[in-house]
């Protein structure tokens, strides 16, 4: 069981300009459903108590077949994905415990994956990211002692410059096979998250 006072969060980040992908990608389709969805029905279904979706307003709309979820809208985006770091943090830093902070464009993380993260606070882990050779980053999960440092994240670096100096402190969390830290930076790939999708789609069903 965990402690009464704990209260995991989500924060996902998508309130991003998809400069280098042209549109917003977020709406672009992924094996029969738009990106957004695909995080957000792995958070939906995961043990996180309250999840925050910063995003822009263009994708309000979208949001009404997940009543778990509370929006907050960032009117500049063009300031850097710090500013939606910043907004989601204070919205839920006055009753989380923890915070697992995502991204929108990562449609590869799922429920389970969530799950273990939420688990690691049982043990009073209070730092852990998403780890492979080559990659460190969101999933995050950050606990209560973290939440100053993330509202005075700035810029386009977001939460990545604590957990790089925090490594002594940092729970790694392994992938579940690879391909799942990819994220949608260019249309080329969709066609490489569409082959993951397609060869790991039993754990993507989000069935913990």
């Amino acid at each position: 069981m965990y402690a009464e006072k704990s209260k995991i969060c989500g924060l996902v980040l998508a309130a991003g300009l998809s400069t280098r992908f042209g549109n917003n990608k977020l709406l672009h389709n992924l094996s029969g459903k738009p990106v957004y969805s695909w995080v957000l029905d792995a958070v939906c279904n995961s043990l996180l108590t309250n999840i925050v979706f910063v995003c822009r307003e263009e994708l309000l709309p979208n949001l009404s077949s997940y009543p778990k979820i509370q929006p907050v809208i960032n009117h500049d985006p063009s300031a850097g994905q710090a500013l939606s770091l910043r907004l989601g943090v204070n919205k839920l830093s006055k009753f989380a415990s923890h915070i697992l902070i995502l991204l929108a464009d990562q449609p590869l993380i799922t429920t389970s994956l969530i799950n273990s993260f939420v688990t690691l606070t049982q043990n009073s882990q209070s730092l852990a990211c998403l780890n492979t050779n080559n990659y460190l980053g969101p999933p995050a999960l950050f606990g209560k002692r973290w939440f100053k440092k993330l509202e005075e994240c700035d810029g386009d670096t977001g939460a990545k410059k604590i957990l790089m100096k925090e490594k002594n402190n940092l729970q790694l969390m392994p992938v579940q096979f690879q391909g799942q830290e990819q994220d949608l930076d260019h249309c080329i790939d969709i066609e490489i998250l569409e082959n993951y999708a397609q060869k790991h789609s039993r754990l993507l069903e989000n069935i913990d």
